[in-house]
């Protein structure tokens, strides 16, 4: 029964260390909210669908004019720009970037 008990514990120390590398892992490459005022770029697709706000690209709102909204249609583009953090009507933050620079990639 000892020894069982022995095993045991060393089971849960073994596991207690495994749970903690992977809370330290998720912790150190989890990117933060941007701030206002932030520069942020990021490389995606835009979803072509709209919002009040603009067009969306991985979670950031860009305003885009109709040519550059054909322009762009079904392209992999690279946005940069100044994040302005807004309110949409349910009260949620969206990220909104300014000074936006455009890059098709492909």
């Amino acid at each position: 029964m000892e020894k069982l008990n022995f095993e045991l514990n060393q089971v849960m120390k073994t596991v207690i260390k495994i749970f903690a590398f992977l809370l330290f892992v998720n912790v150190s490459f989890s990117q933060d909210a941007p701030k206002n005022g932030d520069a942020v770029k990021t490389v995606g697709y835009f979803d072509m669908r709209g919002t009040k706000a603009g067009y969306e690209i991985n979670g950031y709102v860009v305003e885009l004019t109709p040519e550059q909204v054909k322009m762009y249609d079904d392209r992999k583009l690279e946005v940069s720009g100044t994040v302005l953090i807004g309110k949409n009507e349910n009260e949620v933050d969206i990220y909104i970037v300014k000074d936006v620079v455009v890059k098709i990639l492909e």
